[in-house]
């Protein structure tokens, strides 16, 4: 039987900025969904327009984060390539998508949500 390093040895890990982006972005995204969940329950619950407002901005922030962090992903994916061509699988540039997708959705409904608050003029 083989020790558990023997079988790490063949393998060459991950690159750690690709380890990076992906956590930061699985991060980013909980935070997210946090600010979301938390702003639509104050809708319905009447949460005080101060912490509505707060809440917004967190999301503002995390959603751009967030889009920016997975179209980082992206390229780290893309450039990683060619030296490793198991680095960057569909399914990876798929759900880096996903994300930048969701982190600019969030970044719309935020900056809206705060113009109609402001009011239109």
């Amino acid at each position: 039987m083989r020790p558990p390093e023997a079988e790490l040895e063949g393998a060459s890990p991950k690159p750690f900025p690709l380890i990076l982006a992906k956590r930061a972005s699985i991060l980013l995204l909980v935070v997210c969904l946090l600010a979301t969940f938390f702003w639509a329950a104050g809708s319905l619950r009447s949460f005080l327009e101060g912490t509505q407002l707060t809440l917004l901005a967190v999301l503002r922030w995390a959603s751009l984060a967030l889009l920016l962090a997975s179209l980082l992903g992206i390229l780290l994916s893309l450039a990683y390539v060619p030296s490793r061509p198991r680095a960057s699988s569909i399914l990876g540039l798929l759900g880096y998508l996903l994300l930048a997708a969701y982190g600019a959705a969030g970044l719309v409904l935020a900056n809206g949500l705060v113009a109609l608050n402001r009011g239109l003029p």
